[in-house]
């Protein structure tokens, strides 16, 4: 039997990451904008963590995190809600 988990889920999953559904929001932001906005076309750095920091990575997260949950990504469940790579990802 071959195995049906398209190619990004098994991208994402060898990230450490888990893909628990594959359900549209209407509160999501559209995919063209998403796409868009990860992409780096729309977007300019809002915060910055100096490499230097002794706590540089616990600062990235505490940002990534507050900013993921104001632009409606993060829920209160701790999910992330993005655009998989690769071909059949967004649909």
């Amino acid at each position: 039997m071959s195995d049906a988990t398209p190619d990004w889920q098994r991208r994402l999953e060898a990230c450490g990451l888990r893909v628990e559904g594959r359900d549209t929001s209407p509160d999501l932001p559209d995919v063209r904008r998403a796409h868009l906005a990860w992409a780096g076309y729309e977007v300019k750095p809002s915060a910055t963590v100096s490499h230097a920091r002794p706590d540089a990575v616990a600062e990235l997260d505490r940002l990534w995190t507050s900013l993921a949950e104001s632009a409606g990504l993060r829920t209160e469940e701790d999910e992330f809600c993005m655009l998989a790579p690769g071909p059949g990802g967004h649909g």
